[in-house]
């Protein structure tokens, strides 16, 4: 299993275990036979996994944002970073162009 993974997962281990108390109990009720503690266990259970896949979706969701706003920053550093050269070559080619037509303007005056 991906180790990024298992850290990023376990993080919310903590909120999903107090999602559950709060919502199912922190245990089976006192004098609970077989049958009621493992319908307790099922409810925690599923309660339980159940807030671990709605924090996980929200964190796939936020980090996919994040993602997206962050390789939209470099996008725009990278296109104006581009921009600034082609500016800079042309300004370079603009200079050439002035320079050669002074040139040629003292030739034709010599």
């Amino acid at each position: 299993m991906d180790e990024q993974y298992c850290q990023e997962r376990s993080r919310f281990i903590p909120y999903a275990v107090k999602y559950a108390n709060d919502k199912v109990g922190l245990r089976y009720p006192k004098g609970a036979n077989l049958q009621e503690r493992e319908a307790w266990y099922i409810e925690w259970n599923h309660t339980y996994f159940g807030r671990m896949d709605q924090l996980w979706e929200q964190w796939l969701q936020a980090k996919s944002k994040y993602e997206k706003k962050a390789q939209a920053a470099i996008d725009t550093v990278y296109r104006s970073e581009v921009w600034k050269h082609f500016e800079r070559l042309a300004h370079r080619m603009q200079t050439t162009v002035e320079e050669m037509e002074q040139e040629e303007e003292q030739a034709v005056a010599v």
